[in-house]
């Protein structure tokens, strides 16, 4: 029996699709990105030292290697004309003496290695990998691949976002050893492992959930490799009897092996603090027949709107008029997320009418706001909702809401008679309510004059620029309707990214505060 059929054998033993455990090997695979030592060897280039010198100083040790490296291109990097963009574009998060080399690296990931293209002759696995049916992906790496290869897919950078976010367990890839769109996140130096394994505990019950109800696909590592060992190990911590049953077969590790052109499929353990774990290995040289086999997992619903289906659920009825809001369609492949509305029906439908706020998330006060859907009620907005949101964040639209209502007068005073605390705070908003932290200001008083625009703001700094530096401007130099522009182009983007997604809520209520605060008539 072939690899492909016992593979796709094996999985539909399961009822929940795999999830993919990536590690750097298919990086290297895919795109020629170097082993960790080798991309060591390449940032001590930019010192003053050799590798081997770091390498002996550190006892071969590779995270002390990178803290060494690390702390010698930290005074290089803050001097050196080599580094002017870098220290143009990202001084401004250069926190720590690891920042540098982070950020360089960084910088190496999404710009040189991310424009390469697929090495010959792996075009087809790659077409195979982008079809498979997948749950989620946990990776170790730091570049963009596996987001080109799913997405859809919402990204967590980090453990942070993963221990204390919302993850839904679905269509989402956790890098846990962080990413280079956010440079500071990277595990890197002895520093960062150290924090890493401390935490380590945690992310293993976090994840071994998801170990007793998916499939576990392997990718990129070998049963020995260290990054797997210390999660499994800890992971292991949870384990009896029972549990190890349920994880029977459940891991699934594939190894590229050159000497074998059709493939071996066949079982192996795991021994970790005196538990076996049984699991199963496929050693090939050609990883197509596997990406083939997991591409033919039934699912009936895309795993992005399983996702939004776990996420949201809103109410039937958001006003008094329910005609036009309930309706039928066909969901497939090929259905756009944002076409559908989630609807949970529970009790009388007057009930609902009365209450029908319940269900919202800010993220839909935000969305409405940059929008403009106007399909809210805002009187219901205002008694369910913003005093509760505002208890769990900082960031909160609110004036959209309150002029809607009739609270905000001709006059710019707004009547805050039945008020919780936290709205009537809320609703004396200033613009320094909106300004970055600290570092950023003084970010941008070293860089621009007291007459620059969005425009300017974004030709120097980018997207970065608006999202920080906007509302630090002369408000007579903002333009509302390019503002909107650049919140409804981003907002997606920006929305998805667990690190980014604050910081765009602050800049999207500094919109709604100019655009419909007590100011404005």
């Amino acid at each position: 029996m072939s690899v492909y059929d016992q593979m796709l054998a094996h999985l539909s033993r399961f009822e929940t699709a795999p999830v993919l455990f990536v590690g750097a090997g298919l990086s290297r695979r895919y795109l020629g990105l170097e082993n960790w030592e080798a991309l060591l060897t390449r940032f001590s280039n930019l010192t003053t030292k050799p590798y081997a010198y770091y390498r002996a100083q550190a006892n071969n040790d590779l995270p002390s290697v990178a803290t060494l490296i690390a702390e010698e291109l930290n005074s290089i990097w803050w001097t050196d004309a080599r580094f002017t963009a870098s220290r143009d574009q990202f001084s401004d998060i250069c926190l720590s003496h690891s920042s540098a080399l982070k950020i360089e690296i960084a910088r190496y990931l999404s710009q040189d290695v991310a424009g390469r293209a697929v090495p010959t002759g792996h075009e087809g696995e790659v077409a195979s990998l982008k079809s498979i049916v997948a749950d989620g992906v946990i990776t170790t790496n730091w570049d963009g691949f596996l987001e080109t290869i799913f997405p859809d897919f919402r990204v967590y950078i980090g453990q942070e976002p993963l221990l204390f976010g919302s993850p839904q367990g679905i269509a989402e890839i956790y890098k846990i050893h962080g990413c280079c769109k956010e440079p500071n996140s990277l595990v890197l130096t002895k520093e960062d492992y150290d924090n890493f394994h401390k935490k380590n505990p945690y992310l293993a019950a976090k994840l071994l959930a998801t170990f007793i109800e998916h499939p576990v696909v392997f990718l990129g590592y070998s049963l020995s490799d260290p990054n797997i060992t210390a999660i499994i190990s800890s992971i292991s911590g949870c384990l009896d009897g029972a549990t190890v049953a349920k994880l029977q077969d459940r891991l699934i590790f594939v190894e590229w092996d050159q000497t074998e052109e059709e493939g071996v499929f066949e079982g192996a353990s795991l021994l970790q603090n005196g538990i076996t774990i049984p699991v199963k290995r496929i050693r090939t040289a050609d990883f197509t027949p596997v990406y083939a086999a997991m591409g033919k997992v039934k699912r009936r619903f895309p795993a992005k709107l399983l996702r939004r289906l776990k996420e949201q659920v809103y109410d039937l009825v958001l006003n008094n008029d329910p005609r036009g809001r309930l309706f039928v369609k066909d969901i497939n492949a090929g259905a756009e997320e944002k076409d559908f509305e989630i609807v949970l029906g529970v009790g009388a439908i007057r009930s609902l009418q009365e209450k029908g706020h319940v269900g919202l998330k800010r993220y839909d006060l935000l969305r409405d706001v940059v929008f403009e859907a106007n399909d809210l009620d805002s009187k219901s907005v205002i008694k369910y909702n913003l005093e509760e949101f505002l208890a769990g964040a900082k960031y909160v639209p609110v004036f959209k809401y309150l002029r809607e209502a009739g609270l905000v007068s001709k006059a710019g005073k707004i009547r805050k008679d039945g008020f919780g605390a936290r709205l009537a705070a809320a609703a004396n908003a200033k613009q320094s309510s909106f300004h970055p932290p600290h570092q950023y200001k003084k970010a941008f008083e070293r860089s621009f004059s007291k007459d620059v625009c969005l425009g300017d703001l974004q030709e120097k700094r980018g997207t970065d620029g608006i999202v920080f530096f906007a509302p630090l401007l002369e408000l007579e130099n903002i333009d509302l309707e390019e503002l909107q522009a650049f919140l409804k182009a981003e907002f997606d983007k920006q929305m998805s990214e667990s690190g980014r997604r604050s910081n765009f809520s602050r800049l999207i209520c500094f919109y709604d505060w100019l655009r419909n605060g007590p100011g404005r008539q």
